[in-house]
């Protein structure tokens, strides 16, 4: 039987509620569609059914948890929907609903089993939206691909990046001002998501100028769109940037401001989490752990109850780093100590590389802190090694910190020679950022108020 013009009506009415932001709306709409597209055999429901899967994806990825055991409205079960895509796609048959199957399985990938198959997924669903023809799924594949394989290689994440680049001025050349049908309902979040993840590139080669500049593109946009998660999103990594570059009352009242705005949303949700974690973070770098511990604890007790081991690791080493700071009323190394072995024990499966070498880089402070010098070197070492072995940058993750750490730790054994080498790369790393940022007053509060950066240029 035919799918019923009511039902295609449904789903653009789903279809365009999450376009406008009201994604409890487009959730319940995909939702109470999914039924009877279930039982449909039909070319056109088979199609409408994966369309359907995926709204609902996006809809809901607000909560999205890789828990297995939280089924909280509206998060569905989120590993269930992707398994079922793959399934409509094999029955589909087609190059385009399996490009459809293998970037939600991606999607699914990054928060769950890690980086590696994440990026295999990605990479796959571009090679099928090209061969199907499809420039605005090609666009979401690249987009997602370029993003997540910078944790790989940063040099191959930017090329990538750029090639999401030239497929959407090619889209938006082809059809110039005609982006309001039912095939362009996502073209808002499209290109906030593409300027949002080629800020944080930018950022992460250290230039951030050029960062700052489309972070806050995808930030606008999507906070005129009512788009909540990108919104969020957007706003994690701006924040990430000021933070670097020392900028932490425009970081907190950023992160308050989203913290307080998603709290009616989506309280505790994984995208809450991580803001509140960052919000501590931010306290920490402006020397008020006390005022971090409350956030980072939340962040936590979150996300033990909402898992999402993308989310997770980032947020287990900031708890950590908060344990550290001597100023800390809570300060405890040995536990601090047990959660970075964790992360990078679990780093190790995932692939999530960025967050290892910072555990590394915390744990020789711990042992440099207890008086096991060669411990200490043993860490910072690793930690240089698995940075240099993957072009020298990785994603939120300070390379003069890397380095300035093994120069601690070298120098805390009389190795002078070996430290003066590693002191003199964090500098260098130090103020090529510096050198990208034009304005002089933020190129002085770079340099003066990120105590690591003031540490690093005040050693003699």
């Amino acid at each position: 039987m035919p799918v019923a013009d009511e039902t295609f009506h449904q789903h653009s009415q789903a279809l365009r509620a999450f376009a406008e932001g009201h994604y409890r709306d487009a959730v319940r709409g995909a939702r109470n569609l999914l039924p009877g597209l279930r039982t449909a055999r039909d070319p056109a429901a088979v199609a409408l059914r994966l369309d359907t899967i995926r709204l609902l994806l996006d809809a809901s990825e607000l909560w999205w948890s890789t828990g297995g055991s939280t089924r909280a409205e509206p998060e569905l079960a989120h590993d269930d929907l992707v398994d079922e895509a793959g399934q409509v796609a094999a029955t589909a048959g087609d190059q385009r609903s399996r490009a459809v199957a293998a970037l939600l399985r991606g999607r699914h990938l990054v928060g769950s089993d890690g980086l590696g198959q994440a990026v295999a997924a990605f990479a796959e669903a571009a090679r099928l939206a090209e061969e199907a023809g499809d420039d605005l799924l090609l666009l979401d594949a690249l987009t997602l691909q370029g993003h997540h394989t910078v944790g790989q290689s940063i040099t191959k994440g930017a090329t990538l990046l750029a090639e999401a680049q030239r497929i959407a001025e090619r889209i938006a050349e082809r059809h110039g001002p005609d982006t309001t049908g039912p095939a362009f309902a996502h073209w808002t979040l499209r290109i906030a998501k593409l300027d949002c993840v080629r800020g944080v590139a930018e950022f992460d080669l250290g230039h951030f100028d050029t960062g700052e500049r489309l972070l806050r593109q995808a930030h606008g946009a999507a906070t005129a769109a009512g788009l909540h998660d990108q919104r969020a999103t957007s706003t994690n990594y701006l924040c990430q940037l000021l933070i670097a570059a020392g900028r932490f009352g425009e970081a907190e009242a950023a992160l308050t401001q989203e913290i307080d705005l998603l709290g009616g949303y989506a309280a505790d949700s994984p995208h809450q989490a991580y803001n509140r974690a960052l919000l501590g973070k931010a306290r920490i770098e402006d020397a008020r752990p006390d005022a971090a511990g409350p956030e980072i604890e939340t962040a936590w007790a979150l996300l033990k109850k909402r898992p999402h081991h993308g989310v997770l690791t980032l947020v287990r080493n900031y708890l950590a780093e908060l344990l550290l700071q001597p100023r800390y009323t809570g300060r405890d190394l040995g536990t601090a100590e047990n959660l970075l072995r964790e992360s990078a024990r679990e780093c190790r499966r995932t692939g999530f590389q960025r967050s290892e070498v910072a555990a590394l880089c915390l744990l020789s402070l711990v042992r440099q802190d207890l008086g096991d010098g060669m411990a200490a070197i043993r860490h910072s070492t690793e930690a240089v090694r698995l940075l240099e072995a993957a072009g020298g940058t990785m994603p939120a993750l300070r390379t003069e910190e890397v380095y300035y750490r093994h120069y601690a730790a070298l120098s805390g054994v009389g190795r002078n020679i070996d430290a003066a080498s590693a002191l003199r790369e964090a500098r260098r790393c130090i103020l090529a950022k510096a050198d990208s940022i034009a304005d002089p007053g933020l190129r002085t509060t770079f340099l003066r108020q990120v105590p690591l950066n003031r540490a690093a240029l005040a050693e003699e």
